[in-house]
């Protein structure tokens, strides 16, 4: 992944700022190259062109290749890389134990989620603040 933002590559292109961004995929035989905004993929034979001279990303031939490749990036970044200090069966584990407070993913209705986790919030309700001019100090 290479952010290219702040550089005056970006600029000279009017490249915006969400779109200035590059992502490259390989295996030993090809490098291909993602970049965002819309360009075509840039793509390398690297047993035939290890100097990475003839670009191949708009080459109809390769389209299978280049179909690989981007499969590959797409697992990549589908992955979980925020869970680099929790094992598999921590994480499972920790499925049974609340933790009492934040966000809980999926619930609906109170009633779906533990009495434990909302009791304290139950039959209460926010103040009125629409009208701030009346409100008191």
């Amino acid at each position: 992944e290479y952010d290219y933002s702040a550089t005056p590559v970006a600029l000279l292109n009017n490249i915006g700022v969400r779109d200035a961004i590059m992502f490259m995929v390989a295996t030993k035989s090809w490098k291909l190259i993602h970049c965002e905004g819309g360009y075509r993929p840039i793509l390398f034979d690297l047993e035939n062109d290890p100097m990475e001279l003839t670009d191949l990303g708009d080459s109809e031939e390769h389209s299978d290749i280049i179909a690989m490749l981007y499969d590959y990036l797409f697992r990549w970044t589908r992955r979980q890389s925020q869970r680099t200090t929790r094992s598999e069966e921590q994480l499972i584990e920790m499925r049974t134990k609340s933790r009492k407070r934040g966000v809980v993913v999926g619930i609906y209705d109170e009633n779906d989620t533990p009495l434990e986790l909302t009791v304290k919030y139950r039959g209460r309700k926010a103040a009125n603040k629409k009208d701030r001019r009346t409100a008191q100090p």
